[in-house]
């Protein structure tokens, strides 16, 4: 009977080592983990602050080009109450009438779909920068993993969708203030910019 039990202890003895080896103790011991938060580093960006100046003089341009419209439809609704009802010159100015408010909508159309594609590439470009740059510092600094992270403001959700979204697609729950470096890739994001724009004015 001993002789019998001395094989089942080696065999125990041989899967405790493993499977303590393999732990999730022993493998947290030997990973390096980040979180970042992209709306943190967005936020910071110099050329964020760039490109949301474009964007704001193109927005500004578009409003400037409907008001003039809106001005010459204000003036021919004024001059189309002062006409004699039904006579031609009444009907020609409501034609020319009609006419700029097609174009106005148009334009409006026009404006809003481009103020919007415009401002989709640059969020994208600049995100794009952002993991990029995140990859190459985890890459440089041994990380074995960069979670994203965010900050809930519950006070300011709309709606469930925006809970169901809050809630059940965030990333990381806690993480120690130790591992975020988001401040670290925003300043590391903001030099390489204005080096950028040193080098094209020279």
């Amino acid at each position: 009977m001993k002789l019998a039990t001395k094989p089942k202890a080696i065999v125990l003895f041989l899967f405790i080592i493993p499977a303590a080896l393999f732990s999730p103790e022993a493998r947290s011991e030997a990973l390096k983990i980040a979180v970042v938060n992209p709306e943190t580093i967005l936020n910071q960006l110099k050329e964020k602050e760039d490109l949301d100046a474009k964007l704001l003089v193109e927005r500004q341009d578009a409003e400037e080009d409907l008001k003039s419209l809106k001005e010459e439809i204000e003036k021919l609704q004024y001059d189309v109450a002062l006409l004699a009802s039904g006579s031609e010159d009444q009907k020609n100015k409501e034609e020319e009438l009609a006419k700029k408010k097609k174009e106005f909508v148009a334009i409006g159309k026009v404006r809003q779909k481009s103020l919007g594609e415009s401002n989709f590439k640059y969020t994208l470009m600049i995100y794009k920068r952002i993991m990029d740059k995140v990859s190459e510092y985890a890459k440089k600094n041994d990380y074995n993993f960069v979670f994203r992270s965010s900050k809930d403001d519950f006070a300011s959700i709309s709606g469930p969708t925006e809970l169901s979204y809050r809630v059940f697609e965030r990333t990381v729950i806690y993480a120690d203030k130790s591992t975020d470096i988001s401040q670290t890739i925003a300043d590391l994001l903001n030099e390489d910019y204005i080096n950028k724009k040193k080098a094209a004015t020279q």
